[in-house]
């Protein structure tokens, strides 16, 4: 019994320090894991379609990650980025383009600006890097639940309104099946890029005023354009995350109880701050043509609230109207404006004035600037630029208002809006649906420079531009002249091209001023 008493320790002594051994191991990848990519903050999934050149009908996919970059914070993100995907051709591998971009919000004093390895974790520090495919053929017909195209990787960092449960991401973005006619189209050649996101996430703001930012997404195709909250998801396509008590999908940031103020047609949320902490959002952008849903997009990232920042409010920001040309009309709802808007027919020309006023002193008792950012798939480049830059020239231009020179001032900030519309500006499908209708959103931001996170007032304005009415053709100067063989020649004035889709001209016969004509022929 001796005997078999010592050989059963001695087993014992061995599975223990084979557990042991094996619990190290598991303890240090666990560690890596965490060391790696703990500190992932989220991203969005976006792609083109090239209707030109030698990739014609080809698409290019876009990845844009974001992680926290404070000091303790781990330097590591994938490179490639590959994207699982149930679409023929399997995964799509996407390389890093460029450098990482520090993406932290900038202040007046450089000793209290945020930025990477210049703060300790948790502060808002934050790195961009962008990631793109080469040109890729998909053939086929999306299912009718779209082609997904995912990335999945580890981990979120704390955040306040997740489970921990909520650890991990998924990146997600949806390509759906699309009729003409009720024809599905093959996706070869392509005939559909997805929104994409003009305005940069903000990482970081201060508690004590109410808050407003649009992502401001834009489609190339100019299809209608909808905004709704959604899941941010986890460790895989279709896990949603789960919310802390007090929080949800539709609502994820402290606003007093209240519920955040979402627009869906321009984006903009608008809150106020009232508790710190690192709160977790997600946005899906949906592109509808012809009354289907052709692509979805979804931005995930959190957002950074800090109580710590002192008093401190946005600059205020007007539209001023200018006679003669059409009038924005502010959009209110409970008293707050929402966006403003006007309905132009193209060939009509845009002008506005965007007047910003802060009147807030630093701590070194020198005014703070105003700074004016804007965004917008119509913009020039440079914001000048009538000819160049935007989607359809002639682009929208801004510039300071005189005597003003800079798109920064003290104090007093003005800014010229000008857009001189005509009938590149109305978009029609090939097929019969095109409307001949197209909206145009402008996320005009201004900022001031307080540390550590600046106040930014957003004015979103919306421009319809609409198709001219059709009018008669100018028969002033019309004649009808007879040739030599018999035959009969008539002249008239060429009506304006409208932008509608052109068929044929209508030839209308009538024996007197006074009775019905009658179409008799088409040219």
């Amino acid at each position: 019994m001796r005997h078999v008493s010592q050989s059963v320790t001695f087993d014992i002594g061995i599975k223990t320090r084979i557990v042991k051994h094996v619990f190290r191991i598991f303890a240090f990848l666990l560690f890596a894991q965490s060391a790696l990519a703990s500190h992932y903050l989220g991203g969005e999934i976006t792609w083109r379609c090239f209707d030109s050149g030698p990739n014609a009908g080809k698409y290019k996919f876009y990845v844009i990650l974001y992680r926290e970059c404070g000091t303790g914070a781990s330097t590591f993100l994938p490179n490639p980025v590959v994207l699982s995907t149930n679409a023929p051709g399997g995964s799509i591998s996407c390389a890093q383009v460029g450098s990482a971009t520090d993406v932290s919000p900038n202040c007046w004093d450089g000793t209290q600006e945020i930025n990477c390895n210049g703060v300790t974790s948790g502060q808002g520090a934050v790195e961009e890097r962008r990631y793109e495919s080469g040109y890729i053929t998909l053939s086929g017909v999306p299912p009718a639940g779209g082609w997904y195209f995912t990335f999945t990787d580890c981990c979120r960092p704390s955040i306040t309104n997740l489970t921990s449960s909520s650890s991990s991401y998924t990146l997600r973005a949806y390509m759906f099946p699309y009729s003409i006619n009720g024809v599905p189209q093959n996706a070869n050649p392509c005939y559909d890029s997805s929104p994409r996101f003009l305005e940069p996430p903000r990482s970081v703001i201060c508690s004590g005023y109410e808050y407003t930012y649009a992502h401001n997404a834009f489609d190339d195709d100019l299809d209608s354009v909808v905004y709704n909250w959604a899941y941010p998801q986890t460790t895989n396509n279709g896990t949603n995350a789960s919310f802390t008590t007090g929080y949800a999908f539709n609502n994820p940031f402290p606003n007093g109880g209240n519920t955040v103020s979402f627009n869906q047609q321009t984006g903009a949320m608008t809150f106020n701050p009232s508790a710190g902490g690192s709160f977790a959002s997600c946005v899906e952008v949906s592109a509808y043509r012809c009354n289907q849903k052709i692509a979805s997009v979804y931005r995930d990232i959190p957002v950074i609230i800090r109580t710590d920042c002192g008093y401190n409010t946005p600059p205020t920001v007007q539209i001023n109207n200018i006679p003669n040309y059409p009038a924005l009309t502010p959009v209110v709802a409970s008293g707050d404006t929402l966006y403003w808007e006007t309905t132009v027919y193209a060939g009509q020309q845009v002008k506005f004035d965007l007047v910003s006023q802060d009147a807030q002193l630093l701590p070194n008792f020198l005014p703070q600037t105003i700074e004016f950012s804007p965004s917008g798939g119509q913009l020039g480049v440079p914001l000048n630029n009538p000819n160049s830059g935007c989607l359809n020239p002639p682009c929208a231009t801004v510039n300071p208002k005189s005597p003003q020179t800079s798109f920064t001032s003290t104090l007093n900030n003005e800014i010229s809006f000008d857009w001189m519309t005509n009938c590149n500006h109305i978009s029609y499908q090939n097929n019969s649906c095109g409307n001949p209708t197209n909206r145009y959103v402008f996320a005009l931001r201004m900022q001031d420079n307080f540390c550590v996170a600046p106040a930014i007032r957003v004015a979103s304005v919306v421009i319809n531009v609409v198709s001219t009415i059709p009018v008669p053709p100018d028969l002033s100067q019309a004649c009808v002249s007879q040739e030599p063989g018999g035959g009969l020649t008539v002249d008239w004035g060429t009506p304006l091209d409208t932008g509608m889709n052109f068929d044929a001209y209508v030839i209308f016969r009538g024996s007197s001023p006074t009775v019905p004509f009658v179409a008799i022929d088409t040219i």
